[in-house]
């Protein structure tokens, strides 16, 4: 979340956001829209002031045919937010235009296509607007997280190929992805970034993490700034991790 020093949601005035932007998506009367789910830090319990963004799954029986639903999604939050905030810029909120099909097994392989997302709203999703067809949802398996990982990193090495610069943040996140869904593969779930780094050394021996790797998280993650040093030699240790990741994968 993007805030002003002097600006902080908590955690009453985040449900208080999300409950109001979901108001003004429902009204859109969206043609297929089944579901709208916050899900993420704040209803997974460990939201942090000024620290969190918020993030909305948009569940759809099918998309509705419109040209301009990026448009109007993102008229309808900012109409939301100008009820709660004084600046609708200070909040991070995203809102994801996601099909069903998409977190249920597909008929023809058995295979969820989308096991982040359907891991997500399983463990930490609420329901503010409509119905999850929570009958016929289920967790991921070894095999899907691992397929749900390997689309992950080819899309990283395609945003960021060699030799690019990579923000601090971005690069950050690329590492406790690869954790989190490295711990899934072993039946793990674990999406607070506070505890991510801890369950991953206790439960991922075998991936030995050079030092740099937890000091720079624990500095990121404490909102310290990170040396050039620090973070050249951080960026140089990552392929041979996303190796070391892969290497292990089921």
């Amino acid at each position: 979340m993007t805030s002003a020093p002097e600006f902080q949601l908590s955690e009453e005035q985040a449900w208080q956001v999300v409950s109001v932007c979901t108001t003004e998506i429902a009204s859109l009367k969206l043609e297929g829209l089944t579901a709208i789910a916050v899900i993420g830090s704040l209803p997974g319990g460990y939201y942090r002031p000024g620290q969190s963004d918020l993030d909305l799954v948009l569940l759809f029986s099918s998309f509705p045919n419109l040209t301009d639903l990026e448009a109007m999604l993102a008229n309808a939050i900012s109409a939301g937010l100008k009820k709660n905030v004084p600046d609708p810029s200070l909040v991070d909120l995203e809102a994801y235009p996601r099909l069903e099909a998409e977190i249920l097994p597909n008929p023809e392989t058995g295979r969820i296509p989308r096991p982040d997302l359907a891991a997500r709203l399983q463990t930490q999703g609420k329901v503010l607007w409509g119905n999850l067809p929570m009958a016929s949802l289920r967790m991921p398996t070894a095999l899907e997280w691992t397929a749900e990982m390997d689309q992950f990193i080819d899309y990283w090495e395609m945003k960021n190929p060699q030799g690019s610069e990579v923000p601090p943040r971005a690069a950050v996140g690329f590492v406790l992805s690869l954790m989190r869904l490295f711990l899934a593969t072993t039946g793990l779930v674990e999406y607070d970034k506070r505890r991510l780094l801890g369950v991953f050394s206790a439960n991922a021996e075998e991936v030995q993490l050079p030092p740099i790797i937890p000091e720079v998280l624990n500095l990121s993650l404490a909102g310290q700034p990170l040396s050039q040093g620090q973070y050249a030699t951080f960026l140089g240790s990552l392929p041979d991790f996303q190796a070391k990741i892969r290497a292990r994968l089921p």
